[in-house]
């Protein structure tokens, strides 16, 4: 019960950081919130977190936002296949 609410809170924030355009703020978040349900073993709510923080190096190169020229996504794309695995 308290898992699935504070899953609802950080989406909910990562939904108002979204609506703000503050790519970089979501994709910290985003990890940090994946590394921590990893930790606990539950690890399709890892991958969505994960999946949150490619969407938002993806906004940040193609939107030409902070940070554009340090990250290959194809990195990220890269880790979260081995996390599935």
């Amino acid at each position: 019960m308290y898992v699935d609410a504070d899953i609802t809170i950080i989406d909910d924030t990562l939904d108002l950081l979204e609506d703000k355009r503050l790519y970089p703020d979501i994709e910290e978040l985003a990890l940090d919130a994946a590394h921590y349900y990893n930790e606990l073993g539950l690890f399709e709510v890892s991958t969505r977190f994960y999946e949150r923080k490619i969407q938002a190096i993806s906004k940040i190169q193609n939107g030409g936002h902070l940070y554009e020229n340090e990250f290959d996504s194809s990195f990220y794309w890269q880790q979260l296949q081995d996390y599935r695995s």
